[in-house]
């Protein structure tokens, strides 16, 4: 039987100290220096996430090959359970969370006045794998689901509610450099930035991207970049972000509204409320290719694929509009040519 009490611990990497502390394994492996016990209880009387009675499995051979189970551990309203082991020099540490609240997290009060928010709650779980050596964190490896995920600014300009999300983070070190993959997707609730509004259970949001980080230079590479509305808003592209100085170097992106009457509706007209083009009737599809060097757009083609905008209060109206549009920020551009089947202008109408 093996027995550990502690009246008092205080360890650095904690928000304050662990009180009343007792390990209890009825059934210990001993074979000094190695120490086995399979199901061993921990309890804390006291800990800055309140009182503990955690499960816990310990098989340490040496300082450098050991491994150390837990569940049940109470956090944030929630669960966490996992396994942090050394062997060979390398670290890792996997854990699970379910059914955490947001609001409870320790550092959310930081997150929220960076971000200039008034509130900010949600329900989050999640798999996270980190590894590493002595050098530091070498790899990361995360899952996460939010539900009933909301927020707001003290002005009520920046609102989401009860939105679903799911996040997929992978990183790996490469020297002092980072290279890995996110992908974010919104998949319910409701989401407002004004002047935007978005319905994302009709219609989902998607964002992709993979990239490298120099963390020398503070810059980031990204390989793909991949916004995916739907019919409303697709981007693709790739991009060369210098985030010490908040600007974008180079960049070429496709942008492909297939739908532009959600595109419209969704996107543009918010922006245009208060001028003639505020109250349209639109259809058809645009895309355009735009490339940025040297910090400023270079280059931007635009197609129109049979657009139709008509001014509701009747002051305006062109049907069957197509063709393309080409700039240069240098050089000579290649002709533009635009075509169309009719329109009026108030009761002229043309051909």
């Amino acid at each position: 039987r093996l027995h550990a009490a502690i009246a008092s611990l205080q360890l650095p990497e904690l928000p304050g100290p662990l009180r009343g502390v007792r390990l209890e394994c009825a059934q210990a492996e001993l074979a000094w220096p190695a120490v086995r016990c399979a199901t061993a209880q921990l309890s804390v009387e006291e800990s800055p996430w309140g009182a503990q009675q955690v499960a816990v499995s310990v098989d340490w051979q040496s300082a450098a090959q050991w491994r150390l189970g837990f569940s049940g551990l109470q956090y944030a309203g929630g669960q966490v359970s996992g396994e942090f082991s050394m062997e060979a020099g390398q670290w890792r540490l996997k854990a699970q969370a379910h059914a955490l609240r947001l609001e409870q997290l320790d550092g959310i009060a930081d997150v929220r006045s960076d971000a200039a928010l008034a509130s900010l709650a949600g329900l989050l779980g999640l798999e996270l794998e980190l590894a590493g050596d002595a050098g530091g964190l070498r790899g990361v490896d995360l899952q996460a689901r939010l539900r009933d995920l909301a927020w707001s600014d003290p002005a009520g300009l920046q609102v989401g509610e009860q939105l679903g999300a799911s996040l997929a983070l992978q990183g790996r070190a490469r020297a002092a450099d980072w290279e890995g993959s996110a992908q974010l997707r919104l998949h319910a609730g409701q989401l407002y930035s004004d002047p935007v509004f978005l319905d994302l259970q009709s219609q989902p949001l998607a964002l992709d991207l993979r990239g490298r980080w120099q963390a020398a230079g503070q810059q980031l590479q990204l390989r793909r970049l991949q916004l995916d509305a739907g019919s409303m808003l697709r981007v693709d592209g790739a991009a060369d972000v210098d985030v010490q100085a908040g600007s974008l170097r180079a960049a070429q992106l496709a942008v492909t509204a297939a739908d532009l009457a959600a595109t419209y509706a969704s996107l543009v007209q918010p922006v245009l409320i208060g001028t003639a083009f505020d109250d349209l009737e639109v259809g058809g599809n645009v895309s355009a290719q735009l490339d940025w060097q040297g910090g400023v757009l270079h280059a931007l083609d635009v197609r129109l694929g049979r657009l139709d905008a008509e001014d509701r209060a009747g002051g305006f109206g062109a049907n069957g509009l197509a063709g393309s549009v080409h700039w240069r920020a240098t050089g000579d551009s290649p002709a533009s040519r635009l075509a169309f089947e009719g329109g009026h202008i108030g009761k002229l109408g043309f051909g």
